[in-house]
């Protein structure tokens, strides 16, 4: 079977391709002309959101350890996942109509006729389009669009049901679950692509790159020798001897500012464990992003490089969606039960009042209400 790879937590990575600059110059002196720097900026959650999702990662990890022999091998990327055949109602805040049927049109990819099997609604039953608000004290989305500037993280998404899942940031009633920056404003070229990936993480989906069935191999250290070397920019550029930076310099330095955790939590390749359903590693896949060559060890020969940003599902992820949310009755019922048996096992683990149990709780209630 082929599945596209889940996780406990997603951060919702994306990747745009600057304009390369011309000529560069090194910290303490000048560069003389050379190649040009690559200008990369990889954008992932908002620090606050991120630390929030790695806190409940930890605590549900903690609870699974102390769960009934064996539990903590259990396949836990179903906690993630909208019930199969349910509607999964999507909001936004700010933009306009015209805006929104767009991001419909595109979304919408993920759950046509052979697909998986629940109904992305963006129309309420008066054929409005729904929108939500920081004053909302009740879900009017399950999923909540908004298009926030650059300072809050441009383009990421929540996982699955995190996004109603209130002990997370992002996942309460008024709190954005998606955010697509500035596309109220104007939209960038590649809009639809963005739009996609984000929800193909909406619907439980992590990304290509880090499934343990790949083999990226990206270059997290400096070439022997490197001499930090800023181009005129601030980049981290070719030193005088064209020696390149490695990525914990490149990320930690201008204008993505990572440090190494997050450079780590971001790129590097998942553990291959039962916590994920993992199938071939896909190449083709809307969950790959385009990396530039010099990120890997094995430059363009890597089995990670794309030379041009994936545009459309691949075979794969069609099939992969397909999987996750089955539309005959029989498979249906069967991961129904596993989710909803996941779920009271790791309840029973949980202390009541604490802010996983309060999670765990919550997430039976919509288990039930919808399976």
């Amino acid at each position: 079977m082929h599945h596209r790879h889940w996780k406990l937590i997603a951060a919702a990575l994306s990747v745009a391709v600057l304009a390369s600059c011309g000529r560069a110059e090194k910290d303490e002196e000048e560069h003389p002309i050379g190649p040009p720097a690559p200008q990369i900026v990889l954008e992932a959650y908002p620090d606050d959101i991120a630390q929030s999702i790695a806190a409940h990662e930890s605590e549900l990890e903690s609870v699974a350890s102390e769960g009934s022999r064996g539990f903590s091998s259990i396949v836990r990327s179903r906690q993630h996942r909208w019930a199969p055949g349910s509607t999964v109602n999507v909001a936004f805040y700010g933009g306009n109509d015209a805006l929104y049927a767009q991001i419909e049109k595109v979304a919408s990819q993920w759950t046509g006729p052979g697909r998986a099997s629940i109904i992305l609604s963006f129309k309420d039953s008066a054929g409005q389009y729904r929108k939500w608000s920081p004053t909302d004290a009740d879900y009017r989305g399950d999923i909540r669009v908004g298009f926030n500037g650059a300072a809050y993280g441009s383009y990421w998404s929540l996982v699955g049901v995190d996004s109603r899942d209130k002990t997370i940031l992002g996942g309460a009633p008024n709190q954005q679950s998606m955010n697509l920056q500035s596309f109220d404003k104007k939209l960038p070229a590649g809009w639809d692509i963005t739009v996609l990936h984000e929800f193909g993480h909406a619907l439980g989906f992590e990304h290509e790159h880090q499934s343990p069935a790949a083999q990226c191999a990206f270059r997290f250290e400096d070439d022997p020798g490197y001499i930090r070397t800023k181009d005129q920019n601030g980049w981290f550029t070719l030193d005088q001897q064209d020696r390149r930076p490695g990525l914990y310099t490149y990320l930690g330095g201008y204008k993505n500012f990572w440090p190494k955790a997050k450079v780590d939590h971001n790129l590097k390749q998942l553990a291959r464990s039962s916590a994920y359903e993992v199938g071939p590693y896909d190449r083709a896949s809307i969950m790959e992003y385009m990396f530039d060559a010099f990120m890997f060890k094995a430059g363009r020969s890597s089995p990670c490089f794309v030379d041009r940003q994936n545009a459309e599902l691949s075979a794969l992820d069609i099939e992969a969606v397909r999987q996750a949310y089955p539309a005959g009755t029989a498979a249906r019922s069967e991961l129904e039960a596993a989710i909803r048996r996941d779920t009271t096992e790791l309840l029973r683990a949980a202390t009541p009042d604490s802010r996983i149990g309060k999670s765990l709780a919550d997430r039976l209630e919509y288990q039930r209400s919808e399976f």
